[in-house]
């Protein structure tokens, strides 16, 4: 082991220690630590590094909300139907969650800072691309990477675990920035470039420049290993045939017809590839391989409830309009989290989902900017998503071993695409097969979001009964114990 790595292992032993309160080590982290003892880097780098990594979460999550903005501008350029358009629109969430599991052992043994640049790349030359399923793909593909990336980033450079899920909780920022920035990077040059919606392209592809370069000047060289048993190439096939095959299926069956053989084809292809995955992976672990995501970490805790129930709670986050006051939903989550159970924090999610939802439903197209659906709705939506997100994110990262937080991240970042694409494809799906008479051509839409949220709120009652509050009380308070007190006997014995 050099001298470097020594020096941050040593740093992060001690800063674990003072996390679990020892008073003692808080001067010894502090010195030993360049960014004012809570960073492995000085401050004014881990301020660049973080402004990048959000910067491209925001590019992600922009590349959804602006192609929702300028959707009329394409359907009627390319003159697609309202499915195809959705399936555009899906296919971009679809691709940049179906391979970010296999972004995770890439990350490790190729650097995270790498795979991290080289997704940018990605991403930047999806940009270049004409509006089509390919160029989504393109675009999917380099977004994917960033996040396991960036997650990864993020574990390296700050070792205490409270400055860490602040870390975490600003980097979430980027979902809901990107959902308000992306309103006007979509509207804005679809209205008045010289090459109209194609102008997106450009705009994200210099503001993923710019983040590709915050993170080339202020992040660490990552530390790369060989990743034990091989990248599981195969799992990352087997994942994404199933989720591409069942949203395809969903998409076209409502489209054309269920009795439609391909459709049908398809959904049962799917539908098996799940669990033929699954025990692919659990074949992995028991042989002593890297899996993508370890299954046995679905027998920790509530690990597949919050999954589950964060899968149906995104679901119903179909809103196309957003709002500013959705950057707080990331940060005030945080510290709710400290001081509330995480059961409370997601069934407020939750419950704000609903209300957004149930607004925009008998909403008037009349409404003022202050009336209602203008100023509420997406307020709430915003705030309900981000507070959605950062309980499920945050338990999922600590109620495992920490070399295994990434792939937690990672994990619950694929179920928060997937959730994404089927909302939008179930609410298309449901306005055109029920549509309405009323101003308000979305409402049967905005419906099926309400259902889906209170669902979920309901569920969560009796599923997160008890669970404590994060890192105090608790699951997660035992896995951080545990992890204490492994990290302590392993350095021990050094």
């Amino acid at each position: 082991m050099s001298q470097s790595e020594d020096r941050s292992t040593s740093a992060t032993s001690l800063a674990e220690k003072d996390d679990a309160g020892s008073t003692s080590c808080t001067r010894v982290v502090s010195s030993t630590l360049p960014g004012g003892g809570y960073s492995t880097i000085p401050l004014w780098r881990t301020f660049i590094m973080m402004t990048g990594l959000t910067m491209q979460l925001v590019c992600k999550t922009s590349a959804v909300q602006s192609m929702n903005v300028a959707v009329g501008f394409i359907s009627q350029s390319l003159d697609f139907t309202t499915q195809e358009t959705s399936w555009i629109q899906s296919s971009y969430a679809l691709a940049s969650g179906c391979l970010l599991m296999l972004f995770i052992p890439l990350s490790a043994q190729f650097g995270a800072r790498s795979v991290f640049l080289c997704s940018c790349l990605l991403f930047m030359g999806g940009q270049w691309r004409s509006i089509g399923c390919s160029a989504a793909h393109l675009q999917g593909l380099g977004a994917s990477g960033t996040v396991p990336a960036g997650f990864q980033i993020v574990h390296q450079v700050f070792p205490r675990s409270t400055a860490r899920d602040m870390a975490f909780a600003v980097f979430s920022v980027g979902l809901a920035l990107g959902s308000v920035l992306g309103t006007i990077f979509g509207g804005f040059p679809a209205q008045y470039s010289a090459i109209r919606w194609r102008g997106i392209y450009v705009v994200l592809a210099c503001l993923s420049a710019a983040s590709s370069l915050c993170v080339l000047i202020s992040a660490p060289p990552s530390v790369t290993k060989p990743v034990a048993g091989g990248i599981d190439y195969l799992g990352g096939g087997l994942i994404s045939v199933a989720l591409t095959s069942t949203l395809f299926s969903i998409s076209q069956g409502s489209n054309i017809g269920w009795r439609t053989p391909y459709v049908i084809v398809l959904l049962v292809v799917g539908i098996i590839f799940f669990p033929v995955f699954a025990a692919w992976e659990i074949h992995l672990e028991n042989k002593g391989c890297t899996p993508m995501i370890c299954m046995s970490n679905f027998k920790r805790g509530r690990y597949t409830l919050i999954s589950l129930l964060s899968l149906l709670g995104f679901g119903s986050f179909i809103i196309w309009t957003t709002s500013r006051f959705g950057l707080l939903g990331a940060p005030l989550a945080v510290f709710a989290l400290r001081k509330l159970s995480t059961q409370i924090v997601f069934i407020v999610g939750c419950i704000l989902l609903l209300s957004s939802n149930i607004i925009f439903a008998v909403a008037s197209p009349k409404d003022t900017y202050w009336n209602r659906a203008q100023f509420l709705g997406p307020t709430f939506a915003t705030i309900g998503a981000g507070w959605v997100y950062t309980s499920g994110v945050l338990y999922l990262i600590s109620c495992v071993p920490p070399e295994q937080a990434t792939a937690s991240g990672s994990w619950y970042a694929v179920l928060i695409s997937y959730a994404s694409s089927l909302g939008i494809i179930v609410a298309f799906a449901v306005i055109d097969d029920y549509p309405t008479s009323e101003p308000n051509v979305w409402t049967n839409g905005y419906w099926t979001g309400a259902a889906w949220a209170a669902f979920a709120a309901i569920t969560a009652v009796p599923a997160f009964w008890d669970i404590g509050t994060l890192g105090r009380s608790g699951e997660t308070f035992k896995a951080r114990r545990k992890a204490e007190r492994d990290n302590e006997a392993k350095h021990t014995t050094m």
